[in-house]
């Protein structure tokens, strides 16, 4: 972690901070041009009132400045990441990591496909981790992954300081040595 140093058997990968700056710099635009479009659009045609595309461009807007502001607030924080310990996995990863996740509670470890840069972490009590969620909003998306992909714990490689090899096998290496009990 940041201002903490790590002991001889814990990993911290953190975020590519270049891909989330990025990331803010996409959604940020496109709010932007979202904004201009549809304001444009408003003025320019006769088929709708051009309050209704007025109110859809605050919409648009509202929208992914929530996004950017994800990926900014996690840009800023630097214990975001993913941190393996004797004890388990802590996600910080996303906006929909789920914290704490000790190894008794993980089943098996499994890629997505062979293209995904998903590492889905199979646990025991999806309900419980569900409850845990922040809000309402993101245990509708834990609730998603759930129906997905059969777990609440979904691993993103593409957000983070490392390739998804390295992360695949440093999440086995932590497993295997404390999880399978």
């Amino acid at each position: 972690m940041a201002d903490r140093e790590l002991q001889k058997d814990e990993v911290f990968i953190g975020l590519n901070r270049r891909k989330l700056r990025t990331f803010t710099i996409i959604y940020g635009a496109l709010a932007l041009i979202g904004l201009l479009s549809f304001f444009w659009i408003a003025e320019h045609q006769i088929m709708l009132s051009p309050l209704f595309f007025q109110i859809a461009g605050v919409v648009w807007v509202i929208f992914f400045a929530i996004v950017a502001g994800t990926f900014l607030k996690r840009l800023n924080d630097p214990e975001a990441g993913i941190f393996l310990n004797a004890t388990g996995i802590t996600d910080r990863s996303s906006s929909i990591a789920v914290g704490q996740v000790s190894w008794k509670q993980v089943v098996t470890i499994e890629r997505k496909s062979k293209s995904s840069k998903h590492l889905l972490i199979q646990v025991k009590g999806k309900e419980a981790i569900l409850k845990s969620a922040k809000n309402g909003a993101v245990r509708r998306l834990m609730e998603q992954n759930v129906r997905l992909y059969n777990t609440p714990v979904v691993l993103d490689g593409g957000v983070l300081n490392c390739n998804f090899n390295e992360l695949e096998k440093q999440v086995t290496i932590f497993f295997e040595k404390y999880g399978k009990h």
